[in-house]
């Protein structure tokens, strides 16, 4: 209740007259002056005057005063307020984004969020926060050299790319599907001398010795 001239706190006393007295409300407050005068929360009517409430918060500063502000995943004054778009939007005159662009795209997925997928030929590393080349030849069950059977190497030539062939001294069998057989350069016995016994030591490799009666380095005889 108010004083002696019936206003109470937050209220200023006007001279109406010969006895008599009118109480408004001071600025930002309100209510009767004789009875009672509450702040205004400006925020509590239309978010404040600010942007719709989903997607900016007001925030009572005093009586009758605030503060606007976007949320997080939206940019502006608050009054206005803009989805941040993490793949397109800059910020001195970079992207915003931690997309790697060379192996990655940016793919926005809500207000100042997005993810960074892969791009073939690259896959996601085991942390799964980057990606990396796809090494064909690192690949199991399939695997990039799976009609090979043994004795192959495959080669890194680049992401997604690789190259299987037979160990050096072996070649392809055509008569066993995926097979790299030992090359036996015994078999037309072209390098060694006609008076000469050609023996296979191995993958592609051979001794020649001469025949009984005959001298030399086995290539000549």
């Amino acid at each position: 209740t108010g004083g002696s001239n019936g206003c109470v706190a937050n209220s200023n006393c006007v001279y109406s007259g010969p006895g008599k007295n009118t109480c408004p409300c001071k600025t930002g407050h309100q209510g009767s002056g004789k009875i009672e005068c509450q702040p205004i929360n400006k925020c509590l009517t239309d978010n404040g005057g600010c942007a719709e409430d989903d997607v900016a918060i007001c925030s009572k500063t005093g009586p009758n005063t605030r503060t606007c502000a976007c949320k997080t995943g939206f940019s502006g004054d608050g009054l206005g307020c803009v989805e941040v778009n993490p793949c397109i939007d800059l910020a001195a005159g970079e992207p915003i984004h931690n997309c790697n662009s060379t192996m990655s795209t940016c793919r926005h997925t809500g207000p100042g969020s997005n993810t960074c997928p892969c791009k073939t030929p690259y896959e996601a590393t085991p942390d799964g926060t980057d990606c990396q080349a796809i090494n064909l030849c690192e690949k199991q069950a399939p695997g990039h050299c799976d009609d090979f059977v043994e004795n192959f190497t495959c080669t890194f030539d680049g992401p997604g790319k690789a190259t299987c062939a037979c160990m050096t001294g072996y070649k392809r069998n055509s008569k066993a599907a995926g097979a790299c057989a030992p090359i036996n350069k015994c078999l037309n016995n072209l390098t060694c001398d006609t008076n000469a016994k050609c023996a296979f030591t191995g993958p592609a490799k051979h001794s020649c010795t001469c025949n009984f009666g005959f001298s030399g380095d086995g290539a000549s005889c």
